[in-house]
């Protein structure tokens, strides 16, 4: 994975030089970085502290010997969902393109194009940017499901915040500590947020 510092180096660097541009180059820069890092992120083996210990409970799981489980009790919806997939590889692979497809979606939607740059080189000079995300794999199934769930909590009213604690209790049958999300609801806020 040491490839993709240097990758991520002329990622952004092409975005940094593309940001004033008057067309919708830097938007394509910023495009073609999250689909190739997601491509070579999708491909991965054994990275990360989570990958081993999540491939050998999916291979419990297969093998409909999930007492054998010295993780302890995992959430429910988490080893169902490992279920769903026939090997695990292709799930890393799914999982990967929709953690990314979500950052593209969320910064597309929300940064100016000016800074589509700086986000890049969060994303991959930052601790907390690609490198920890794609390691954390229950982790993202809970950002996948609550970052677009944000959007219902920026509406103030109360069938959206419903709707997000609804988002918030799902997430932790898939992770617990989601469930630390949930004051989040009662947060009182008078004005819209304006997001663009």
């Amino acid at each position: 994975m040491n490839v993709i510092i240097p990758i991520g180096l002329f990622f952004v660097l092409l975005c940094f030089l593309l940001r004033n541009n008057r067309g919708k180059g830097e938007y394509i820069a910023f495009t073609i970085a999250i689909l190739f890092t997601a491509g070579m992120l999708s491909v991965r083996y054994n990275f990360g502290t989570d990958y081993i210990t999540y491939s050998n409970l999916y291979d419990l799981i297969q093998y409909k010997d999930i007492s054998a489980w010295e993780g302890g009790k995992m959430e429910i919806l988490y080893i169902q969902m490992l279920e769903l997939f026939p090997s695990y590889e292709i799930y890393i692979a799914i999982q990967t393109f929709l953690w990314f497809g979500l950052i593209w979606w969320f910064y597309t939607q929300y940064t100016e194009k000016e800074f589509l740059w700086l986000v890049l080189f969060f994303l991959f000079f930052n601790v907390a940017g690609i490198s920890t995300n794609i390691t954390a794999l229950r982790t993202n199934v809970v950002s996948i499901l609550f970052i677009p769930g944000f959007y219902f909590l920026m509406n103030n009213n109360k069938r959206d915040k419903l709707f997000f604690a609804g988002i918030v209790l799902l997430s932790s049958l898939f992770h617990r500590s989601s469930i630390i999300l949930l004051p989040l609801v009662f947060i009182n806020n008078n004005n819209r947020w304006n997001l663009k």
